[in-house]
Protein backbone atom coordinates (compact mmCIF):
# COMPACT_ATOMS: atom_id res chain seq x y z
CA UNK A 1 0.00 0.00 0.00
CA UNK A 2 2.52 2.38 0.68
CA UNK A 3 4.33 2.01 -2.61
CA UNK A 4 1.10 2.87 -4.13
CA UNK A 5 0.72 6.03 -2.28
CA UNK A 6 4.25 6.79 -3.63
CA UNK A 7 3.44 5.70 -7.37
CA UNK A 8 0.35 8.24 -6.91
CA UNK A 9 2.08 11.10 -5.68
CA UNK A 10 4.80 10.91 -8.19
CA UNK A 11 2.05 10.37 -10.95
CA UNK A 12 1.03 13.56 -9.76
CA UNK A 13 3.69 15.19 -9.32
CA UNK A 14 4.66 14.47 -12.77
CA UNK A 15 0.97 15.64 -13.96
CA UNK A 16 2.00 18.86 -11.92
CA UNK A 17 5.43 19.07 -13.78
CA UNK A 18 3.89 18.73 -17.27
CA UNK A 19 1.22 21.57 -16.97
CA UNK A 20 3.74 24.06 -15.16
CA UNK A 21 4.35 27.22 -17.10
CA UNK A 22 7.56 27.80 -15.23
CA UNK A 23 8.82 24.40 -15.82
CA UNK A 24 8.06 24.63 -19.44
CA UNK A 25 10.13 27.91 -19.31
CA UNK A 26 12.86 26.57 -17.23
CA UNK A 27 13.26 23.92 -20.04
CA UNK A 28 13.72 26.20 -22.56
CA UNK A 29 16.04 28.42 -21.18
CA UNK A 30 18.18 25.08 -20.43
CA UNK A 31 17.85 24.01 -23.88
CA UNK A 32 18.86 27.44 -25.03
CA UNK A 33 21.68 28.05 -23.18
CA UNK A 34 22.95 24.25 -24.14
CA UNK A 35 22.74 25.04 -28.11
CA UNK A 36 24.69 28.12 -27.22
CA UNK A 37 27.90 25.93 -26.92
CA UNK A 38 28.14 24.79 -30.91
CA UNK A 39 26.96 27.82 -31.78
CA UNK A 40 30.32 29.23 -29.79
CA UNK A 41 32.32 26.91 -31.14
CA UNK A 42 31.28 27.56 -34.93
CA UNK A 43 31.67 31.55 -34.12
CA UNK A 44 34.90 30.66 -32.96
CA UNK A 45 35.98 28.45 -36.01
CA UNK A 46 35.03 31.48 -38.58
CA UNK A 47 36.75 33.91 -36.90
CA UNK A 48 39.97 32.24 -37.22
CA UNK A 49 39.34 30.74 -40.68
CA UNK A 50 39.05 35.17 -41.39
CA UNK A 51 41.89 35.62 -39.75
CA UNK A 52 43.90 33.08 -41.46
CA UNK A 53 42.56 34.36 -44.76
CA UNK A 54 43.59 38.51 -43.78
CA UNK A 55 47.05 36.85 -43.52
CA UNK A 56 47.33 35.03 -46.57
CA UNK A 57 45.89 38.18 -48.84
CA UNK A 58 48.39 40.41 -46.22
CA UNK A 59 51.59 37.34 -47.34
CA UNK A 60 50.61 37.71 -50.81
CA UNK A 61 50.17 41.05 -51.27
CA UNK A 62 53.39 42.03 -49.23
CA UNK A 63 55.66 40.52 -52.24
CA UNK A 64 53.24 41.87 -54.32
CA UNK A 65 52.42 45.54 -53.66
CA UNK A 66 48.98 46.70 -52.19
CA UNK A 67 46.47 48.80 -53.90
CA UNK A 68 47.66 51.00 -56.53
CA UNK A 69 46.29 54.55 -57.36
CA UNK A 70 46.59 55.78 -60.84
CA UNK A 71 47.07 59.55 -61.85
CA UNK A 72 47.50 61.25 -65.12
CA UNK A 73 49.93 63.31 -65.91
CA UNK A 74 50.02 67.23 -64.09
CA UNK A 75 51.74 70.02 -64.77
CA UNK A 76 53.15 72.44 -61.84
CA UNK A 77 54.02 75.43 -62.38
CA UNK A 78 55.74 77.77 -59.68
CA UNK A 79 55.00 81.52 -59.28
CA UNK A 80 55.54 83.99 -56.66
CA UNK A 81 53.05 85.75 -54.70
CA UNK A 82 53.73 89.06 -53.28
CA UNK A 83 51.56 90.68 -50.71
CA UNK A 84 52.05 94.12 -48.45
CA UNK A 85 51.36 93.95 -45.30
CA UNK A 86 51.80 97.50 -43.38
CA UNK A 87 55.38 98.45 -44.76
CA UNK A 88 56.50 95.20 -45.18
CA UNK A 89 56.54 93.45 -48.76
CA UNK A 90 56.21 89.66 -48.32
CA UNK A 91 57.12 87.26 -51.13
CA UNK A 92 55.63 83.53 -51.05
CA UNK A 93 56.64 80.52 -53.81
CA UNK A 94 53.37 79.22 -54.59
CA UNK A 95 52.66 76.33 -57.04
CA UNK A 96 50.12 76.29 -59.98
CA UNK A 97 48.77 72.64 -60.41
CA UNK A 98 47.40 72.46 -64.38
CA UNK A 99 45.58 68.93 -65.63
CA UNK A 100 44.83 68.02 -69.01
CA UNK A 101 42.59 68.94 -70.81
CA UNK A 102 42.60 66.11 -72.92
CA UNK A 103 43.82 62.27 -71.26
CA UNK A 104 44.19 58.55 -73.28
CA UNK A 105 45.27 55.94 -71.04
CA UNK A 106 45.32 52.15 -72.66
CA UNK A 107 46.75 49.28 -71.47
CA UNK A 108 46.13 45.77 -70.75
CA UNK A 109 45.50 43.58 -67.33
CA UNK A 110 46.90 40.66 -66.56
CA UNK A 111 45.25 38.73 -63.49
CA UNK A 112 46.65 35.80 -61.93
CA UNK A 113 44.95 33.63 -58.85
CA UNK A 114 48.05 32.63 -56.17
CA UNK A 115 47.00 30.47 -53.42
CA UNK A 116 47.95 30.04 -49.90
CA UNK A 117 47.04 26.85 -48.13
CA UNK A 118 42.82 26.60 -48.89
CA UNK A 119 42.84 30.43 -49.58
CA UNK A 120 42.36 32.02 -53.67
CA UNK A 121 43.97 35.10 -53.47
CA UNK A 122 43.98 37.34 -57.52
CA UNK A 123 46.78 39.42 -57.89
CA UNK A 124 46.71 41.69 -61.03
CA UNK A 125 49.58 42.83 -63.13
CA UNK A 126 49.18 46.17 -65.72
CA UNK A 127 50.80 47.70 -68.65
CA UNK A 128 49.66 51.45 -68.84
CA UNK A 129 50.28 53.83 -71.63
CA UNK A 130 49.14 57.41 -69.95
CA UNK A 131 49.09 60.37 -72.30
CA UNK A 132 47.58 63.87 -71.61
CA UNK A 133 47.77 67.14 -73.56
CA UNK A 134 47.69 70.18 -71.62
CA UNK A 135 46.32 73.46 -74.04
CA UNK A 136 47.43 76.68 -72.85
CA UNK A 137 44.64 79.19 -71.92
Amino acid sequence: MNTRVQSSRSSLMYEQLKNSQFARLLLITFLILVLQIPTAMLQGLVSDRQNLRQEAISSITSNWGREQAILGPQLYVPYIRRSQVGKDEKADVKYGTFLPDDLQVTGNLKTEVRYRGIFEVPIYQTKLDIRGRICPS
